[in-house]
């Protein structure tokens, strides 16, 4: 797990989507247990956990780095 901020840009690890890349337009918090990041997919907001986000560059099969 990472720190996601607005504006940041993060790839996609789905083997389906090699050339994915989504941009952070905001972060929620709720209950201060979940945190969420949205990104804008066509006319609406899509939101993943900030728990499926990683920085440490190993393969993966799902999530964002």
């Amino acid at each position: 797990m990472c720190i996601v901020k607005v504006g940041d840009i993060l790839k996609d690890n789905d083997p389906r989507f090699p050339d994915r890349y989504i941009e952070i337009v905001k972060v929620k918090t709720f209950g201060g247990k979940q945190t969420f990041a949205y990104y804008e997919a066509g006319q609406r907001y899509a939101r993943i956990n900030v728990d499926r986000v990683f920085n440490d560059n190993k393969k993966r099969k799902t999530g964002f780095q």
